[in-house]
């Protein structure tokens, strides 16, 4: 996607327009300004700044659109070979942003944020997907509130709970009660004794589900999972809200022109 076509999303009112419209009324001011001026030798330096200008002009808007390019696949596909494209597409953008100027100084940094936003989704994307851990865990307790509310209604029903399909329905409740119950205890002590395992296992294999004990996870691998979901959550958000600011700082950036 190129440059027009992705930054009219960035604020609703098309930054688009801001950009280009810096570079271009940055331009026809030099041209009314050398119209006007008589005096020789400042019409020379003024031909001369609207020169410079325009030669910086053009890479740095091809720099601008190549890094927000590669900020967006890198959020669309948060790889690192998408961080890396970011990161060098990043670094051309700062060696064209030079100058000692607050409008420079004000790009790269909002540069720099959104690749540091690209790096917390690339560096914790392995944590978003449900853990097998989770998966199982969830099953499980799905699993036992049905089969808790199926028993409730047959009683409620009128149902003899006394037949051998009824008892069997009742046992695998139980099990699965007992399973849900006893995995969320070893999740709290943080790790699976001998027979902890051993109990699990048996439980589970009564409901169908004979790798249960694999669910056990401490409370240090769950945490540092939702603190990395949180982190993946938050460079997500913060890229999608700083691309304004920063389209608007590349505006003034551009509208300065070279120093």
């Amino acid at each position: 996607m190129d440059f027009v076509q992705w930054l009219p999303a960035l604020v609703a009112t098309g930054m688009i327009g801001m950009i280009g419209a810096a570079f271009i009324n940055s331009r026809a001011a030099f041209r009314t300004a050398s119209s006007s001026n008589e005096i020789a030798v400042q019409s020379a330096a003024l031909t001369a700044r609207v020169s410079l200008h325009t030669t910086y002009a053009t890479p740095r808007i091809k720099a601008v659109t190549d890094f927000l390019d590669a900020v967006q696949n890198g959020r669309g596909a948060p790889t690192l070979e998408n961080l890396s494209k970011a990161l060098t597409a990043y670094l051309t953008l700062r060696i064209l942003a030079f100058e000692e100027t607050n409008e420079a100084k004000d790009v790269t940094a909002r540069a720099k944020a959104l690749t540091e936003n690209l790096r917390a989704m690339v560096e914790n994307h392995h944590h978003v997907p449900a853990a097998p851990a989770e998966t199982m865990l969830n099953e499980l307790d799905s699993d036992t509130r049905n089969a808790e509310a199926e028993d409730q209604e047959q009683r409620e029903a009128g149902t003899d709970m006394s037949t051998d399909r009824a008892r069997a329905a009742l046992r695998r409740t139980a099990d699965l009660r007992a399973a849900l119950d006893l995995l969320r205890e070893l999740q709290r002590s943080g790790g699976v004794t001998e027979e902890g395992e051993a109990d699990l296992h048996g439980l589970g294999a009564c409901v169908g589900m004979p790798s249960l004990h694999l669910a056990v996870e401490s409370p240090v691998v769950r945490t540092n999972r939702a603190q990395g979901r949180a982190m993946y959550r938050e460079g997500n958000k913060r890229l999608s809200e700083d691309r304004q600011d920063f389209a608007e700082a590349v505006a003034r950036w551009l509208n300065a022109g070279p120093q």
